[in-house]
């Protein structure tokens, strides 16, 4: 559980944080399968802490979207800054490892240190 990378379509336009509906089983069936959302050329990051939502605008490039993270942060960095609790932000070059990577967990414990998400050692 953690954060991932998702290649989306461009245009693809989901609340962030809300669950995508296609991750959400209607029915408890055994025979019901998950649908990702439309793919395409576009780069977003997505929790998986729950069934999955976005956590980030989709972006054209993996580039753009390290900038991002690295000045912004996803949407839990926002909504705990918003609190008064602020978290540390990745460097670009972090971030930008994450989005190659493809994915990181929620928090890591290394040596007594706590790490973020895009905190890879």
């Amino acid at each position: 559980m953690g954060r991932e990378i998702k290649r989306v379509a461009i245009d693809f336009d989901w609340p962030m944080s809300q669950v995508w509906s296609g991750f959400l089983n209607p029915s408890d069936s055994d025979e019901w399968t998950a649908q990702e959302p439309p793919a395409g050329e576009g780069w977003q990051v997505w929790e998986t802490v729950s069934e999955g939502s976005p956590v980030t605008p989709v972006f054209s490039t993996p580039e753009a979207l390290a900038h991002h993270l690295s000045e912004k942060g996803d949407a839990w960095a926002q909504a705990r800054a918003a609190r008064g609790m602020p978290e540390r932000l990745p460097t670009y070059e972090q971030a930008l490892a994450f989005v190659m990577d493809g994915w990181a967990p929620t928090t890591m414990v290394i040596g007594g240190a706590v790490l973020g998400p895009y905190e890879a050692p």
